[in-house]
């Protein structure tokens, strides 16, 4: 698949309210490009032109678009060694499940949406609750966003486990043989030095900590 793909946020033809522009920027909130983009013909949407209330919701979004990009990296350079997509369908990663290829529709946002978890335990990192898998379940928040048991998110600040891991991440520019036992780091500690270990179950952790 070609790995570095996005969308013009807003659209690039047509009128775009601000509540649009923002439901635009929480979808695509981990593709590799992510660009406000408009015709000349077409309404001024820079962020600064909106309500204070929305300036706010904007501020929230791109702080926490930079917090994971060094969890971007990470999937960046696993694209360019095994040639996979970073942004991927449902059926690309569970294919023997063949409603997988029916979900068309997994990375829209709103209040409250039913999405459909595969099998295993997944986190939802805006609401901090776990949810089983193999299920359609109502998400609850703006940005229905899940970790998968035993794997990590890479912030800017932190690295947030669900479970164990046990794998390699890329970080501070290098390869980085990680093992974490769901309590304590077991390899990579001396490699990642003093960034923040979070247990995202046993530190309720969520999305409101890194915007907060």
């Amino acid at each position: 698949g070609i790995p570095y793909v996005g969308c013009f946020l807003g659209g690039f033809l047509d009128y775009t309210d601000p509540e649009l522009l923002l439901r635009f920027y929480q979808m695509a909130l981990f593709f590799p490009v992510y660009r406000n983009h408009k015709s000349k013909t077409e309404n001024d949407q820079e962020l600064f032109l909106y309500h204070k209330y929305y300036i706010r919701r904007f501020r929230e979004i791109l702080a926490l678009r930079h917090s994971i990009v060094p969890h971007l990296l990470w999937k960046a350079r696993e694209a360019e060694e095994n040639f996979s997509p970073i942004i991927r369908p449902m059926a690309f990663n569970y294919p023997e499940n063949e409603g997988m290829f029916q979900v068309n529709d997994q990375y829209l946002v709103g209040n409250t949406r039913q999405v459909f978890l595969p099998g295993g335990r997944w986190y939802n990192l805006q609401t901090g609750t776990v949810n089983f898998g193999d299920d359609v379940i109502d998400s609850g928040g703006d940005i229905p966003i899940y970790l998968k048991e035993n794997e990590v998110l890479i912030t800017e600040n932190a690295l947030v486990f669900f479970g164990k891991f046990k794998g390699r991440i890329f970080l501070k520019g290098e390869w980085i043989n990680m093992e974490y036992d769901g309590r304590e780091i077991k390899e990579g500690r001396e490699e990642i030095g003093n960034i923040k270990i979070i247990d995202a179950e046993r530190d309720h952790f969520s999305f409101r900590d890194i915007i907060a």
